[in-house]
């Protein structure tokens, strides 16, 4: 029994070594061009941070994500893979979020894309 957790949680410490290197891989390439430390403005968030707050929220999605799908590869089913096509819409809706959110760094017209997924995610949660 309890090396049925073991490996489990060396299936979530496989997932975490991922999403690090990753984000190691990739923080630099997102950061060139903007000055370090922040310059202070008038916000109490810069604009610099928000695509760094999307591309963390991808990242940990993306983490979970692929803990559940080797879990689910080891035995151990935890409900977050999508099983039916009534899943897939909402799962693609939250993927057009966060990477919405994120792109709109670079331009702004992907605050449509945030607006129309947040919208579609709040009413298809409602019952």
């Amino acid at each position: 029994m309890m090396a049925k957790y073991a490996k489990l949680a060396l299936i979530g410490l496989c997932a975490v070594a991922i999403g690090l290197i990753i984000e190691l891989a990739a923080l630099p390439k997102l950061l060139e061009g903007v000055p370090l430390p922040f310059g202070q403005t008038g916000k109490p968030i810069g604009g610099s941070l928000f695509n760094l707050t999307f591309f963390h929220a991808i990242l940990v999605a993306a983490v979970i994500l692929i803990a559940a799908w080797l879990a689910k590869r080891a035995g151990f089913d935890l409900g977050l893979i999508p099983r039916t096509k009534g899943d897939i819409p909402s799962l693609l809706a939250f993927v057009a979020f966060l990477s919405s959110g994120f792109l709109m760094w670079y331009h702004p017209a992907f605050l449509i894309g945030l607006i129309a997924s947040g919208i579609y995610l709040l009413a298809s949660e409602i019952p």
